[in-house]
């Protein structure tokens, strides 16, 4: 714009000093050139703005290229955790479904363990018993010798029959021995070879059935009759097993539709030995979806029955 301005006017500014002895033609040039003078420093003030300016871009920018530098770096450590926790995620999971088998295959244990342990303390307690008895036995042999002295070998065929009855009461099977128990309230999503447990009892005669475990303990050998009865939501699948000790005996499989709840019932005939363990169980190789349940309310019980036929 200055080189612009001083290229109109000095030709003007020339051409004036060739006229000395017009006083107002100097006065109009010296005007010009203060105007020239001050332009000039105008021009001058402004460089030195824009060359501060232009430092002030400079210096903002190495800012922002320090600061997208640092927050790259914590971007990247940010990325590393993030990927570290993953992992630990990753092992915990690791970790918790090895945990959650461990804890199946426990509860598989444990409720053999408890009828093992439950018939130890029976046997436990008829061995207390068995000192009285020997007791009573070598009271009868001694009378056996007295009579033997007394009256010869006269009744020694009655005393011998006496003391081969036996010692230990007969059998309470002329009772019977019977079950009925049902589930109290509905089972969420039950895990592969879950034990169900029938937790109320409305008949159990010989006190077999263990309402706490679901497990029934034979108490005699013979031929029982066993059913168990199941019943699920719509869209539900479940395949349930009747088991004898490890030994499946009777498998029940059943597939609901879109809004339709149903039940489905087993039965079976089996000659168990006493001390076997007889329960009910989800099936080990179906997985039940989330939300899947095993109903049980008074418009439908889930059960498990039993009882001797000889």
């Amino acid at each position: 714009m200055f080189q612009v301005f001083v290229l109109l006017v000095l030709p003007f500014w020339t051409s004036a000093y060739s006229y000395k002895g017009d006083k107002n033609v100097q006065k109009q040039v010296k005007i010009l050139q203060n105007t020239v003078n001050e332009l000039r420093d105008l021009v001058h003030v402004q460089k030195q703005r824009n060359d501060f300016l232009e430092l002030e871009i400079v210096k903002t920018r190495n800012e922002m290229e320090q600061m997208k530098e640092i927050h790259l770096y914590d971007i990247r450590n940010l990325n590393s955790r993030v990927s570290n926790l993953e992992l630990i995620e990753a092992k915990y999971n690791r970790v918790l479904k090895t945990l959650k088998r461990n804890y199946t295959d426990i509860k598989k244990y444990v409720y053999p363990i408890n009828s093992r342990l439950w018939r130890l303390e029976k046997i436990h307690t008829a061995m207390m018993e068995v000192p009285q008895g020997l007791r009573n036995l070598s009271d009868a042999n001694s009378s056996v010798d007295k009579e033997k002295s007394e009256n010869g070998n006269r009744d020694v065929n009655r005393i011998q029959k006496r003391l081969l009855t036996p010692l230990i009461s007969p059998s309470t099977s002329h009772n019977g021995i019977a079950f009925y128990a049902y589930m109290s309230s509905i089972l969420r999503s039950p895990s592969p070879e879950h034990v169900l447990v029938f937790d109320v009892a409305k008949t159990n005669i010989g006190n077999a059935y263990h309402p706490n475990t679901g497990v029934f303990m034979v108490p005699e050998s013979g031929v029982y009759v066993f059913t168990w009865t199941f019943r699920i939501g719509a869209i539900n699948d479940h395949s349930i097993q009747l088991i004898v000790n490890r030994e499946d005996v009777g498998t029940v499989y059943l597939q609901t539709i879109d809004g339709v709840d149903a039940e489905a019932t087993g039965i079976v005939v089996a000659h168990v030995n006493a001390g076997d363990d007889v329960f009910v169980r989800t099936h080990p190789q179906l997985k039940i979806g989330t939300g899947h349940y095993i109903n049980s309310n008074t418009f439908g019980r889930s059960s498990f029955a039993g009882w001797k036929i000889f």
